[in-house]
């Protein structure tokens, strides 16, 4: 069958405009393309008016990004970071990379996302900082309750906001409500850069320069004072992690229509919603709001045999992913480095298999990933549901046992 779903084709003409207004101005300029340019500058300024108040800085992907937050907040070596189950493997490698150890809290029940008893769970006297993670263009549901307690316990709260930018609680911006927050600005986000890119945001100026001297090798770009060519001026050891010119005007051009995308697919998983009512299976695990950015749709398949569900859907020409892969508890090349549920029986030994992530586990392995776009309409919804409700009718002909 062929594919009816139209390409994202997020590299439009305000993109190709960018680049040529780039290109333009360097060729007529005195100056080179570096890095800390005027577009670069420009992005970071509009993206912190975005926020509607504090610092944004640029830096070169969305894993480094979340480093940086770590760095920034002069943790000490070897202490914990809670983070959520179900992520990019970025998030736990920043945690690894800083010198710090990833307790991963399980998710709230039917959800990809955790929440506060299951972050609470995992607080000890070795927590260091918590890294939330909005998954799926959702945002946590209980972040405001998170940011509290660990503003009351004095622990950062870093948000990860890559897969949910522009999401927002009663019209406060993820990414808002923590100590700092990182994203990935990677060609397949909602807000992109063409390539590999991500960002720091945050409020605190003193904490801001921090970011800024982590993101090149220790620098201090806010002293007129000092030769910035002079490596003897920096603060510390750092790497270079450096954004650049065009990238940053392909930024600031997807940020302008930023709002729309997230309106456009707003739209577009409404009506899926809607038309999903009288289907066995459910288009939206935690229900729908108008606070969701989304970047792919979790589908609950009530059927036993989830993939074979899902791969049938597939070869009726539906975009999907049968199994999500970004459950921490699958990963094995983390194996030693991360603890699982410190409060419970198993913190000082090796927990099993299936005691990692219940809930995450459940609803990874009863769901499957429905892909979007900006350019999907109603017509795309109708498909889906034809096709879902059609795969549902083959299944129960098969006598495919439901889930309990």
């Amino acid at each position: 069958m062929t594919n009816d779903f139209p390409p994202r084709k997020a590299f439009g003409d305000d993109e190709r405009d960018a680049i040529d207004e780039v290109s333009t101005y360097y060729r007529y300029s005195d100056a080179d393309p570096g890095y800390n340019g005027i577009f670069q500058d420009q992005f970071e300024k509009d993206l912190a008016k975005f926020y509607g108040k504090g610092e944004a800085v640029a830096v070169n992907s969305g894993t480094n990004a979340l480093y940086i937050a770590l760095c920034a907040l002069n943790l000490k070596e070897d202490r914990e970071v809670i983070v959520s189950p179900v992520t990019d493997s970025g998030t736990v490698h920043a945690i690894l990379a800083a010198n710090l150890v990833p307790v991963v809290a399980d998710a709230a029940p039917g959800s990809y996302n955790t929440g506060l008893e299951q972050v609470r769970d995992c607080t000890t006297d070795k927590t260091a900082a918590v890294m939330l993670v909005h998954t799926a263009g959702e945002p946590v549901p209980e972040t405001v309750e998170i940011a509290e307690m660990c503003l009351h316990a004095a622990i950062p709260l870093v948000e990860d906001v890559s897969q949910a930018m522009g999401a927002h609680i009663d019209g406060q911006f993820v990414g808002s409500f923590g100590t700092l927050a990182a994203g990935s600005m990677m060609y397949r986000k909602n807000l992109q850069c063409g390539g590999s890119g991500g960002f720091v945001y945050g409020v605190g100026p003193d904490l801001m320069k921090q970011v800024m001297a982590h993101r090149d090798r220790g620098k201090q770009p806010w002293r007129t004072d000092l030769n910035q060519n002079d490596p003897g001026t920096a603060l510390f050891p750092a790497l270079n992690h450096n954004f650049n010119e065009w990238e940053s005007a392909i930024a600031s051009a997807s940020l302008k229509r930023l709002k729309k995308t997230n309106l456009d697919r707003l739209m577009f998983l409404y009506a899926l919603h809607e038309k999903m009512q009288d289907a066995k299976c459910e288009s939206l695990l935690y229900g729908f709001h108008t606070g969701y950015a989304p970047f792919y749709i979790p589908v609950w398949s009530p059927f036993k045999d989830k993939m074979a569900f899902a791969t049938s859907l597939k070869t009726k020409g539906i975009p999907l992913l049968e199994h999500y892969g970004c459950l921490v508890a699958d990963w094995l090349h983390i194996e030693k480095h991360v603890n699982w549920q410190p409060n419970h029986a198993y913190s000082e030994g090796h927990v099993p298999w299936a005691s990692r992530s219940p809930n995450a586990r459940h609803t990874r392995d009863s769901t499957f990933n429905l892909f979007l776009n900006e350019n999907y309409d109603v017509w795309h919804v109708r498909r889906i549901v034809q096709a879902i409700k059609e795969t549902e009718t083959e299944m129960e002909a098969r006598g495919a046992a439901r889930r309990k």
